[in-house]
């Protein structure tokens, strides 16, 4: 399954959504509710979250290549690559319980599944090496895509993320101690080159929570 499939796929829903504004209608309707809750003014709140949705959906893919490459580079794809390709084929080929909804605000649902699934593996890996496999801290936004897609359809989606990495743990158990050791090696001398920073993707996009996270369950 091509990544490329993946962006030919995110251009298109972009044009849909340049057509129908599914989207932005639907982050419309929660100004009650999410907006102040990130200190969104009114006036540019639906831009602001417009852009938030469409790079994390645009995400996608790049992780993807980012995980497949570490894996590759050393030598653990047995741990790693089965939960990329969960990845490409949720986004390609969604289950019914995710495949009703059409254009951006479709793929708002399988991008948070994927970056679900990704956050779960990411922290198995810095829980186990000491570093994240991921360039950014997915955290923040995942908990404000819930938001966005809505309970309790985001709490099935959770669920099904959950089923997915439940043999992550025993993977990591059977995997050869010399190419596990490698890789965490490798992936420490990365983020310490790298001055050991982990921006968060909510963070660079002005999107804070301006109370605790929990309040978001109440939208």
């Amino acid at each position: 399954m091509s990544v490329n499939a993946i962006r030919d796929l995110i251009a298109n829903a972009s044009k849909q959504e340049e057509a129908n504004h599914y989207l932005q209608s639907h982050l419309a309707s929660l100004k009650n509710g999410l907006h102040p809750l990130l200190g969104l003014d009114h006036k540019t709140a639906n831009e602001h979250l417009l852009e938030f949705c469409t790079r994390y959906i645009n995400y996608v893919p790049n992780f993807i290549e980012v995980m497949e490459q570490g894996a590759k580079r050393s030598r653990i794809e047995s741990v790693i690559l089965p939960f990329v390709d969960i990845a490409k084929e949720y986004f390609l080929n969604p289950s019914p319980a995710i495949a009703g909804h059409q254009g951006l605000i479709g793929l708002m649902d399988e991008a948070y599944l994927c970056h679900r699934l990704f956050e779960e593996v990411n922290d198995m890996v810095w829980n186990r090496g000491g570093y994240p496999m991921l360039p950014l801290d997915t955290s923040q936004a995942n908990v404000i895509a819930h938001a966005i897609v809505g309970e309790p359809f985001a709490n099935e989606l959770d669920a099904l993320v959950m089923q997915a990495v439940s043999g992550l743990a025993s993977r990591f158990e059977t995997l050869e101690q010399e190419p596990l050791a490698a890789f965490f090696e490798e992936n420490a001398r990365q983020w310490e080159t790298g001055g050991q920073e982990w921006p968060c993707l909510a963070s660079e996009m002005g999107l804070d929570f301006k109370l605790r996270q929990r309040y978001l369950k109440a939208i």
